[in-house]
């Protein structure tokens, strides 16, 4: 998912700090450093080396729970639909949310009306978005063959 230091890696740095995200993200990506980071914090192995080093260790036997998600991940092999979080101004749109519900949990605005109030504004970003990548990949045919109804 592109975010916080995904933003910084891809905001104009200079040459010398490329070489140093460079080499940051090479020893992240060591099948060892991942399997580390899954077993201490619960977030999903990056590559199958890294969950097959985790199995090995016998970690899936001492906390069996900690594996069905990654079941889950390896059912299909992955499509370019099923590839990662695909929502233009995800953040933009995550910030919505949270801005909305907070006057639901503070008691001051209906559950309903935050919700419509967060699609509205999500969907005023969503075609922005649109407006502005259009033609940047090719739209996906309707599954079956089938031509969406107007």
């Amino acid at each position: 998912m592109i975010g916080g230091a995904g933003l910084w890696v891809l905001a104009g740095k200079k040459s010398a700090e490329y070489r140093g995200v460079a080499k940051f993200l090479a020893w992240l990506a060591r099948p060892e450093v991942q399997a580390e980071w899954h077993q201490s914090t619960g977030y999903v192995p990056l590559t199958r080396a890294a969950y097959e080093r985790t199995a090995q260790a016998g970690f899936y036997k001492q906390n069996p729970g900690q594996e069905i998600a990654i079941r889950q991940l390896l059912l299909n092999h992955p499509t370019r639909e099923s590839r990662g979080i695909r929502l233009g101004e995800f953040q933009q749109i995550r910030a919505i949310l949270e801005e909305e519900l907070e006057g639901v949990w503070e008691g001051k605005v209906p559950p309903k009306l935050a919700l419509d109030r967060a699609a509205e504004r999500g969907d005023l970003l969503l075609r922005k978005f649109e407006r502005e990548h259009k033609g940047a990949a090719p739209a996906a045919a309707p599954a079956g063959g089938a031509k969406k109804k107007k």
